[in-house]
């Protein structure tokens, strides 16, 4: 009897030892997953202001739209905006420039 206890603790301290490990990443999924939701947000919010352009463009003309898009978020502001900050940074100066409607940002 002793010698099946010793051969199922043998089998049940490895297994807690990996559901341990499992349960100390749940936090980490948990923050990613709320990143991702954010990030996606951040993203929905960009796409708008472009499809708003992409209307211009239509509707306007490349040229006009060119230079409402220029006059509004400058190439040079949104390649900074992008390279510091990624979407979120965008859509941020986007929502207080007012240039989309009802913020897609958590909290703003």
């Amino acid at each position: 009897m002793t010698h099946c206890l010793m051969k199922l603790s043998a089998y049940i301290r490895p297994t807690l030892g990996i559901l341990a490990v499992g349960l100390l990443t749940l936090p980490a999924i948990a923050q990613t997953s709320a990143q991702e939701a954010q990030e996606q947000q951040c993203r929905e919010t960009v796409v708008k202001f472009e499809e708003s352009m992409s209307f211009a463009r239509k509707s306007l003309g490349y040229e006009k739209a060119a230079e409402i898009k220029e006059s509004l978020l400058p190439n040079k502001l949104e390649s900074e905006l992008f390279a510091k900050e990624g979407y979120c940074g965008v859509a941020k100066h986007l929502k207080a420039k007012k240039l989309v409607g009802k913020s897609a940002i958590p909290g703003q």
